[in-house]
């Protein structure tokens, strides 16, 4: 386990200092084939993707975003209770570069952890900060395919939808956000 990942369940707090996806900015195409690089340096492509940082509520408290694969091109991520949640099985999805250059967990799935390899966290983090896009990037453990984009369910939900389908959602919505890349 490396000592670059907070391991620790996110707070309430820190999850809701996230950018609104309705403000974050889109990520450069610059930075993105300068993260793409790192990513096949370190042979991480498989196993790894890129996430645009950003959030689509807020948090309540006693609660985390609970991630759930409905189909091979569907996921669905909510609001859940942590009561409701049992955390033996629970991993991080999706992590950013917190305030203490930690990549820290902001949203949960059940199964395996995925390795996140120190040298490839101590040189996206260099990247990251080196560029000051902190509040923009994100690792994606568990995306399928991209490119994804994502759909609000309500106040409480998104659903995300890879490959051809994102493609042909965002066209037929007027351009949403792309918020996934994999390489």
């Amino acid at each position: 386990m490396s000592t670059l990942v907070d391991y620790s369940i996110i707070s309430r707090e820190q999850f809701n200092r996230i950018t609104n996806i309705a403000d974050q900015e889109q990520l450069h195409p610059d930075y993105v084939t300068g993260i793409r690089e790192i990513f096949r340096a370190h042979n991480v492509v498989h196993q790894l993707g890129l996430q645009l940082l950003h959030s689509h509520y807020e948090l309540p408290p006693g609660s985390i975003a609970l991630t759930v694969k409905l189909d091979a091109d569907l996921l669905v991520t909510k609001i859940t209770p942590r009561l409701a949640v049992s955390e033996d099985n629970l991993h991080g999805q999706l992590y950013f570069l917190n305030k203490e250059h930690r990549f820290q967990a902001y949203e949960y799935e059940y199964g395996q952890p995925v390795n996140l390899p120190t040298p490839f966290l101590q040189d996206l983090a260099k990247f990251i900060i080196e560029n000051g896009i902190e509040k923009q990037v994100a690792i994606a453990t568990s995306s399928p395919e991209a490119p994804n984009t994502e759909i609000t369910l309500g106040s409480n939900a998104t659903a995300t939808l890879f490959g051809k389908k994102a493609v042909a959602k965002a066209k037929e919505l007027g351009g949403p956000t792309m918020i996934g890349w994999k390489f």
